[in-house]
């Protein structure tokens, strides 16, 4: 679902996908660092689990506003729901959670050749993950760690500023 529009000055967006990603049917699948697992690693992935990495949700809006020629300001936030790790078919264990995140741009031309810009990523500061699977702790990490979920971090709240020149 997409809706898009200008008024005046303020170009918007507005983007809405629900993706219900699920097994079709039922099988044996293989992921021997999940807790549940059987003795030769093996797990049971029932009819209408979901599909691993796969959020349902994703929604994303944005406005862009050019009060001058020379200058524009944007402002983007999406959320994301929450996924299965990869390794956990059946669903048995918890989910990453789901994310909002809130980012800023702008951009003003000093000249026909150069500008200046500013980003700010991750306003919000918000901790979260984008990614997860079933791993082998023991195999990169020091031991006694036991945990089998690696899970790969958003990035943090970042400012950027900068010249770009074009010739």
């Amino acid at each position: 679902f997409r809706l898009r529009g200008d008024l005046e000055s303020i170009q918007w967006h507005f983007n809405y996908s629900y993706l219900r990603a699920e097994f079709k049917s039922s099988f044996v699948s293989s992921s021997p660092h999940h807790p549940n697992s059987s003795a030769s690693g093996d797990i049971n992935v029932g009819r209408g689990d979901r599909i691993p990495s796969i959020p349902r949700h994703n929604l994303k809006a944005g406005i862009k506003w050019e009060p001058r020629n020379d200058l524009s300001l944007s402002a983007d936030a999406s959320y994301i729901s929450g996924q299965y790790l990869q390794g956990d078919e059946m669903n048995a264990l918890a989910s990453i959670d789901g994310y909002v995140g809130l980012d800023f741009f702008g951009r003003y031309e000093l000249t026909q050749s150069l500008s200046v810009f500013w980003k700010v990523d991750n306003l919000l500061d918000s901790i979260y993950e984008t990614f997860g699977l079933l791993g082998e702790p023991g195999e990169v990490l020091e031991e006694g760690f036991d945990n089998p979920r690696f899970l790969a971090p958003g990035p943090p709240f970042g400012v950027w500023a900068g010249f770009e020149y074009e010739f």
